[in-house]
């Protein structure tokens, strides 16, 4: 049915992933016509391309609604959607239980000036839906994320972390936006600051990924002292206005949020997708290379699945994919603990799953310090593929909200079909009985009980209000102490815990309070905190330095990872004593994070003090980190002098750990410079009987561009009596370092079997003048499947290849032996001879075709340098995505 005609077989087909029916196209052969249009086929109407028409196939918020899936005793309801509501991108509770939400309509373009808005919702009679709406702010500049707190509200709207201020809480902008930081990049508009959210250490956090540029600092801040980031979490403390970036890495991190126990997860929208971090972390990248190129290694996503088959952009919903997951985009981040839900679902991590149209949910389990995340059955199926659930946040009544962009298009910086909708949903279980509660106006002492609260929100919203009064040097300590003194005693861990985050948000401990809590005897989760808070706030003080040492022989994985993260907050000259401790501790050698992350700390360390760091390298029960420690010492040629004083000294295990060091160090470039003391070193290393010691120590040598190491190599070679092994590697070390020298012991090699191929392989390095004659005369004793290696020597240059032309024309090479291929060389001479010669001996070459070889030519010419340069990696991966994907496989995707 259709154009084609009636009784012909048409199919319509989305060519390029972005959920619309795109090709309207008939059996007949070549027939593939793009089309706007609309049908009726069995009283079905059907619309592709741009069509007006084309929303019909979304729905009202009440039909995306009455077909949600969810689990047993669970409903949903919409609290906000069009027309009140239009592409909700972010949203947060504010201390007195309304939701506040950014509305993006820029994306995906960026501009200097925008529309996109902040909107305050409230539900004032508990029914789950908002009563009132009102507009706080307009004209913002592509707003991707917020928080309220501090009088006033923070907006990330790229280059600018901005603060909004409304002292008097009316509601109205006090002025016009303040931007607190700024270098934010937007170069790839789906992958800017995103997904804000206090941690409970009284920061705010977010992300951003790694196909954005961040240069970040205060307004004024030279490029020098500015904090790089391309992928990571970042955090700002809104007093003291100091920024951070928290850790390195990952992909496109979309979401974040904290366990009961304060550790750092992050989901991503692009696979691995699920993250544990701690602050000073280098992880996983997606793509691009980590800002310190002695990072070595970086720490792994936790996941031990992928919610996605693997399959392209464009089989999003094919069944393998809908059974993993949904697919590989990702987006909010919630880690349920709720008063609402049902025990069972406390601790779980749920996420957005944007091609699934659902929500994924992963459970995670202790390994060590760090975490396997295992996949649970997801646990919101939207029936509705327009659902595109962007973030998730836990409300006073302990019910989950979740804003949904709604749209036919799924992402990677597509533009949104229809900007006039979009929705937040409810998620709770059976009846709410918690009611919205403005804590605005409780006492310091009432704030400080909430740390008991069984609901997060009240613990978190309560937490920052005491942070907020005593910034302003209002809030009554007493009254604090009172209330957390009950909490203290209760034995409950995570009270306890909670307990010490409302006390450092009040301003409440000293120094003394918190060396004292990182004491033996503390409760791990306590304990953990107390070492992060103490070098954050004293980070010189010789008794917080004395405490992380004593806590880094901890039992306490947990404990162990925190003084680990922290140690780089110490002075770079002061780190030994507790690196020393965490590495003798052979039970952390496999750990997913201690190991690396005391590596991140005292890598500076090592780069200051290369002596101090030989003794950890030794005393280390991590032989990773060995490794990495005598790998800074030799990325600097000045300290190859210390390998060559100790080399002969140590025993040959002592060696392969040098020496493999030296190796990985030297990958960098072809030559270094030749260490006092080298000579005897090598004298010593090459007698030794361990072949592993002697080869490396001749990788070094070469590399050093050593007489005696070529002379030593030259001679293995020649040797009948040496095994052959060694001959074959010995030819191709010479061969590595281009050895002009070894031409001569090279030549008779021709004549050897079994060293023809490597020889010739060498030849092709380093030849003499007499070379080409040498291979002609050894050919006919040459295998075959080394005489074209022999045939691309003699290709080299002119005189060769006349004589190789000679060669064939008096039988001595076969012509067999010259492919087409090789024939149409010749032609690079430009010698009308020697063509007129091939042609005689071998008739018509084939060649490319004049035409392409005009539209190569073409190409080459228009995609010059200074083209390359300019080029926009972000779209040529849509590009790739859109039209490659489906066969090829790029970061991870396709």
């Amino acid at each position: 049915h259709g154009d084609s005609g009636v009784g012909t077989e048409v199919s319509v087909a989305d060519l390029d992933g972005d959920g619309l029916l795109d090709v309207f196209a008939g059996s007949k052969k070549g027939l593939n016509v793009h089309l706007q249009g609309r049908r009726t086929v069995n009283n079905h109407e059907w619309f592709w391309g741009n069509h007006p028409s084309l929303k019909a196939f979304g729905k009202t918020p009440a039909q995306t609604v009455a077909g949600m899936q969810l689990p047993d005793g669970f409903r949903a309801n919409i609290y906000a959607a069009e027309p009140d509501l239009q592409q909700p991108i972010a949203a947060a509770f504010d201390a007195k239980g309304r939701l506040w939400v950014v509305e993006n309509t820029s994306y995906p373009e960026w501009s200097p000036v925008g529309n996109d808005r902040i909107v305050i919702f409230e539900d004032t009679d508990g029914d789950g839906a908002h009563d009132t709406r009102k507009i706080f702010a307009e004209g913002l500049n592509f707003a991707t994320g917020m928080e309220v707190g501090y009088g006033g509200v923070f907006v990330g709207s790229p280059p600018n972390l901005l603060f909004i201020p409304d002292a008097d809480g009316d509601d109205v902008p006090d002025g016009e936006p303040v931007a607190l930081l700024n270098g934010w990049g937007h170069e790839d508009t789906h992958e800017t600051l995103n997904s804000f959210r206090w941690g409970p250490d009284g920061w705010l956090y977010g992300c951003q990924g790694v196909f954005t540029n961040a240069l970040v600092g205060k307004p004024g801040t030279p490029p020098e002292d500015r904090e790089p980031l391309n992928g990571g979490v970042w955090r700002y403390h809104p007093t003291r206005q100091t920024f951070e970036v928290f850790a390195h890495g990952t992909s496109n991190p979309w979401g974040v949020d904290f366990d009961a126990t304060g550790e750092a997860f992050i989901t991503c929208c692009v696979i691995p997708h699920l993250f544990h971090l701690s602050p000073g972390g280098r992880y996983m990248r997606q793509a691009g290379q980590h800002f310190n190129p002695h990072t070595y290694a970086d720490i792994q996503p936790v996941c031990d699945h992928r919610h996605t088959a693997g399959r392209g952009i464009r089989d999003f919903a094919a069944k393998e994919n809908d059974l993993s997951g949904g697919g590989h985009a990702h987006a909010g981040c919630l880690i349920y603990d709720g008063a609402n839900w049902p025990a069972e679902y406390r601790g779980r991590i749920l996420m957005n799953n944007i091609h699934g149209n659902r929500v994924n949910m992963d459970t995670f389990e202790r390994q060590g310090s760090g975490f396997v995340g295992s996949h649970l059955p997801d646990f919101l199926m939207a029936g509705d593929q327009w659902y595109r659930g962007l973030g998730l946040r836990l409300g006073p009544d302990g019910a989950v909200y979740i804003n949904d962009w709604y749209d036919a298009r799924a992402c990677h910086q597509q533009r949104p079909s229809d900007r006039s909708n979009g929705r937040v949903y409810r998620v709770a279980y059976g009846e709410t009985a918690e009611t919205t509660r403005d804590l605005t106006v409780l006492s310091d002492g009432e704030l400080a009980a909430l740390c008991a609260y069984p609901n997060a929100w009240q613990r978190e919203t309560s937490r920052r209000l005491l942070a907020e009064r005593a910034a302003a040097g209002t809030v009554d300590k007493e009254a604090v102490l009172a209330a957390l003194d009950d909490a203290m005693r209760t034995g409950d861990p995570l009270v306890e815990l909670s307990a010490l985050w409302h006390s450092h948000a009040a301003g409440i401990l000293d120094e003394a309070e918190y060396v004292e809590l990182m004491a033996p005897g503390t409760p791990p989760e306590q304990r953990k905190w107390a070492v992060r808070f103490a070098a954050e706030l004293y980070p010189a003080s010789p008794a917080v330095q004395r405490a992380m040492a004593d806590a880094a022989g901890s039992d306490s994985p947990m404990v162990r990872l925190a003084v680990a993260a922290s140690l780089s907050r110490l002075p770079v000259a002061d780190r030994w004593d507790v690196a020393e401790k965490l590495a003798a501790n052979g039970a952390d050698a496999g750990d997913p994070n201690i190991p690396l992350m005391t590596w991140y700390a005292v890598e500076p360390s090592v780069a200051a003090d290369p002596w101090r760091g030989l003794e950890l390298a030794y005393l280390a029960a991590w032989p990773r980190v060995s490794n990495f420690v005598l790998r800074r010492i030799a990325a600097e040629p000045e300290n190859h002098a210390i390998f060559a004083e100790l080399l002969p000294q140590v025993t040959d295990k002592q060696r392969l750990l040098m020496l493999e060091a030296l190796r990985e160090a030297m990958t960098d470039r072809p030559r270094w410079p030749q260490p006092e003391g080298w000579g005897e070193a090598f004298a010593a290393l090459s007698a030794s009987e361990n072949g592993r010691v002697r080869a490396l120590a001749m990788d070094a040598a070469l590399k050093y561009g050593s007489a005696d190491a070529l002379s030593l190599l030259r001679k293995t070679a020649a040797d009948a009596d040496a095994p052959l092994p060694e001959r074959i590697e010995a030819v191709r070390k010479l061969a590595s370092v281009a050895d002009a020298g070894s031409v001569p012991t090279l030549h008779p090699l021709l004549r050897e079997a079994d060293l023809q191929g490597v020889t010739l392989d060498a030849l092709a390095v380093v030849s003499g003048a007499d070379t080409p004659g040498e291979v002609l005369s050894a050919y006919p004793e040459l295998r075959p499947e080394n005489r074209g290696r022999a045939v691309g020597i003699l290709m080299a240059q002119r005189s060769s290849a006349a004589a190789l032309l000679d060669a064939v024309a008096e039988g001595r090479v076969a012509k067999a032996d010259l492919s087409s291929a090789r024939l149409q060389e010749f032609a690079k001479f430009k010698d009308d001879a020697l063509t007129e010669r091939v042609v005689e001996l071998f008739g018509i070459v084939q060649s490319v075709p004049e035409e392409k070889q005009r539209q190569i030519a073409d190409w080459r010419k228009r995609l010059g340098p200074a083209d390359l340069a300019n080029a926009n990696a972000v779209h040529g991966r849509r590009l790739f995505a859109k039209n490659c994907a489906s066969c090829h496989k790029l970061f991870g995707e396709g």
